[in-house]
């Protein structure tokens, strides 16, 4: 009996995660580098490349606490700035995060949860996303799911000194990562406040906690503060959302429809259940994962709805993925919840995770063809060709295919000034409007290349080129791209 205790333990603690790790690796590394770098990619990598000084600085005029670009900075200087080495840091923090998901589930629940929540994550598609994205997102997922096996620890073991060190790097981390890292202490502490449980067990150290948190942050707290007040008073680019979005969002998280309802279904079953069944109370590991799913997703759904006088959209689906974690261990502990009393019928526990599995699509688009436009303007173009793009701030990804060299001759104190630079030297240039176009009555004009990434202005180019050329052809590139070609009448 000792022998097979010893040897279950090891398959338990060593052998499955080193499966679940192994299973991240290959679905997630397969189609790495497929997909264009696309999006806020280019930003990302454009500011590593500079110095840790100007990386701050630049990243503190935005949206961006800088820990990942700062750690993208080091990656990028031994392994380069191709689609594929830039990607592989996001893709490590991935499947990273299987361990920490299987570690809470392993810790504090089963194996049984351990193993549901472990693989609902590795094969959702969501994940893989990010997982393909040179951008903090995956990270954030990281920080999220150790700061919170931290906390779970605490929970566990109070006067543990090292998972309180754990808990706080954590999370200074998080709040460096990503402004919404500042969500996981509020979980925290809300959790501590009303479940009376933990609150007399470990408030005060999680008071500790918090202090060195805010003390640590006070460099970043000003800005913090001056971001917040210019979304709430000039609100954000993100849209508004309808109570429609509450299930679309667990759509995302679940890969397909029929996902989502039977996670829904569970997860509802479960709550009748426990509500018909006073005597069987949830753990207070339990409510803590509630509390991770619910507070938030509902808080920033609230503060995102259409319907109010008031809002800052802030539900959109990078900025959830924190959630997400929670989701998954939600739906794990509700499989188990229901299926318990059934020993003959445990084969049941498999079907969310064959859904999943079925559901799965690990070659992800991202729906940007940034390479194959780019080509076609270098193709189409000669020296006496006019090469126009809107918006401007697709500049980032335009030169990273366009000229690499470009991309890495970057400028610290105009972030764009040497882009434009070596652009307009090649008679290429970035417009928002109508009234930043150049084209005159230049006899060597032989050509003129507009291209629309989703511009605002998607009659630009008939009004201002087709007075003196003709439009010759039109290219268009999945969803996105259209590339209009002219020539002088």
């Amino acid at each position: 009996m000792k022998a097979k205790f010893s040897k279950n333990k090891y398959l338990l603690n060593y052998w499955i995660p080193i499966f679940l790790v192994a299973i991240n690796f290959v679905l997630k590394i397969i189609y790495l580098d497929k997909m264009s770098i696309a999006n806020d990619e280019p930003f990302s990598i454009y500011i590593a490349q500079m110095d840790v000084f100007s990386i701050v600085s630049q990243l503190s005029k935005g949206n961006n606490p800088p820990l990942f670009e700062i750690i993208l900075h080091y990656w990028i200087s031994i392994f380069g700035i191709s689609a594929f080495a830039t990607r592989f840091l996001p893709f490590i923090f991935s499947v990273i995060t299987v361990v920490y998901i299987y570690k809470i589930g392993i810790s504090f629940f089963n194996h049984k949860i351990a193993i549901i929540s472990s693989l609902i994550f590795t094969f959702s598609t969501y994940h893989i996303y990010f997982s393909h994205e040179t951008r903090v997102y995956s990270l954030f997922a990281l920080l999220t799911t150790i700061s919170m096996y931290s906390y779970l620890s605490l929970v566990k073991n109070r006067s543990s000194k090292p998972n309180l060190a754990a808990l706080t790097l954590a999370n200074i981390l998080l709040c460096y990562s990503h402004f919404f890292g500042i969500f996981i202490p509020i979980i925290q502490i809300v959790s501590c406040l009303i479940l009376r449980d933990i609150r007399k067990k470990i408030l005060k150290n999680y008071m500790i906690s918090l202090l060195v948190l805010f003390i640590s942050y006070i460099p970043y707290t000003r800005i913090l503060i001056l971001r917040f007040l210019d979304s709430t008073i000039n609100g954000t680019w993100i849209p508004a959302v309808t109570f429609g979005d509450l299930y679309t969002m667990l759509w995302r998280f679940s890969n397909t429809p029929v996902t989502t309802v039977v996670y829904i279904s569970i997860i509802g079953i479960a709550f009748v259940k426990l509500m018909l069944n006073r005597s069987d109370k949830p753990t207070v590991y339990t409510k803590i994962i509630i509390v991770w799913f619910l507070l938030p997703y509902f808080l920033m759904f609230i503060s995102s709805l259409k319907y109010l006088p008031f809002n800052v959209p802030i539900f959109f689906d990078r900025y959830v993925i924190f959630i997400s974690i929670g989701f998954y261990l939600v739906v794990a502990i509700s499989i188990f919840y229901v299926i318990k009393p059934f020993k003959q019928k445990k084969y049941l526990l498999f079907l969310p995770i064959i859904i999943a599995i079925a559901t799965c699509n690990p070659n992800v688009d991202n729906k940007r063809r940034v390479f194959e436009v780019i080509s076609k303007i270098k193709e189409l173009k000669t020296k006496d060709t006019y090469v126009y793009f809107s918006p401007d701030f697709f500049e980032f990804n335009f030169v990273y295919y366009y000229n690499l060299e470009y991309f890495k001759d970057y400028g610290n104190i105009n972030l764009v000034s040497k882009i434009h630079e070596n652009l307009y030297y090649e008679h290429i240039y970035p417009i928002n409007n109508p009234n930043q176009i150049r084209v005159n009555a230049d006899s060597h004009i032989d050509k003129i290349l507009f291209l629309d990434a989703l511009s605002q202005y998607p009659q630009l180019p008939t009004l201002a080129f087709e007075k003196k050329f003709k439009l010759v052809n039109t290219y268009k590139y999945y969803q996105i791209f259209i590339l209009y070609e002219f020539e002088k009448r």
